[in-house]
């Protein structure tokens, strides 16, 4: 059976962001992507915007919900960017390959 991009977004995702600086926020930036894919005719650009948003939001609820900073709020724009691309090249790297899963 053939993994649908989103469930390799899901597997990939906090695998390969969990070694890297965005490792933190890496269930944000994973849902964040989820959510931009979801905008029907929305540019590569528009998605960006969306998920850098939905990272920050979340990561203003988590310290709102804890009372305190859990997550750094000042995570600079170029580790979200550069996160996003890497879940999403990687993906999109798998999604080309012959490989299934059984």
């Amino acid at each position: 059976m053939k993994m649908s991009w989103l469930t390799a977004l899901k597997f990939f995702g906090p695998m390969v962001l969990g070694f890297t600086k965005a490792a933190p926020i890496a269930p944000f930036i994973v849902s964040a992507i989820e959510s931009a894919e979801a905008l029907v005719g929305a540019t590569g650009t528009e998605k960006l915007a969306h998920a850098k948003a939905l990272v920050r939001t979340s990561v203003a609820a988590v310290n709102a919900q804890a009372g305190k900073q859990v997550v750094d709020p000042n995570v600079p724009d170029k580790i979200i960017d550069d996160a996003v691309a890497l879940v999403i090249s990687i993906t999109n790297a798998f999604k080309r390959s012959p490989a299934t899963v059984a």
